[in-house]
C-alpha cells in the first residue's frame, strides 16, 4: 500500500477519446492506490460527455 497521501489528483487528456478510453485503467489503479484522494479529470467538452 502506497503510504504518500495527495488530497487531489488530475488526469490531464486533452487529445482524442482514445486516448482517454486508455487512461481509464490508469484511474482505476490511482483510485486504489490512493482510496482517500479526489481523483479528476481535466479534458474536452467531447471527452467529458464519454466520462459521464
Amino acid at each position: 500500500m502506497n503510504e504518500t497521501k495527495y488530497e487531489k489528483i488530475a488526469i490531464i487528456r486533452l487529445s482524442a477519446l482514445g486516448d482517454i478510453i486508455h487512461a481509464l485503467p490508469a484511474y482505476t489503479l490511482l483510485q486504489e492506490a490512493f482510496p482517500q484522494s479526489k481523483i479528476f479529470w481535466i479534458v474536452e467538452p467531447i471527452g467529458a460527455k464519454l466520462l459521464e
